[in-house]
């Protein structure tokens, strides 16, 4: 049998590293991926508390793309949506919770949060921060906006948000 050239065996080598590295990554992520998931959903139910809306049920209905979830329920006594929308920029990801009520399309509440893949520390700025937004339309939001100082890039985000919060809330108004 004649003995494989040095690159050849260097290429075996590397190829069969890459395949034990690339099964060992996906045992560790079917591993780790129910927690992660966990924390997420954790983290979502504690801003939901935040923002005080009562009975939160999810709506079945088609959800534009970076809208997670919409939920109906109660806030201060008035019918209200709740959409959970995530925006990613190039440091992170975003993740408000607009609360804006089904008769007359005001935003009553928003709560902005970070997923736990984010890293430790960025963002904790945003902590009751409401952006000038309550009572805001979708037609005078834009206007109404107050920016962190200092956040300028997440700042958009929230915008960006709250747009696509809006955009949701029209789907369904003309569902």
């Amino acid at each position: 049998m004649k003995k494989l050239p040095y690159p050849a065996y260097l290429a075996l080598f590397l190829g069969i590293l890459g395949i034990i590295s690339a099964g060992l990554l996906a045992g560790i992520n079917i591993l780790t991926a129910p927690a992660i998931k966990a924390n997420e959903e954790k983290k979502l139910a504690e801003q939901l508390k935040v923002i005080e809306v009562e009975s939160p049920k999810i709506l079945e209905v088609e959800l534009l793309e970076n809208v997670q979830n919409a939920y109906e329920g109660l806030y201060s006594g008035k019918e209200v949506y709740v959409f959970n929308v995530q925006n990613k920029n190039q440091y992170l990801t975003i993740q408000t919770l607009v609360v804006i009520t089904k008769e007359d399309g005001k935003i009553l509440n928003i709560s902005v949060g970070l997923p736990a893949t984010n890293p430790p520390g960025i963002g904790g700025s945003f902590e009751g921060v409401k952006f000038g937004l309550i009572d805001a339309t979708q037609e005078d939001y834009d206007s109404k906006f107050v920016e962190v100082t200092g956040a300028t890039i997440s700042s958009n985000s929230v915008k960006a948000c709250v747009k696509l919060a809006f955009d949701q809330y029209k789907v369904i108004k003309e569902a």
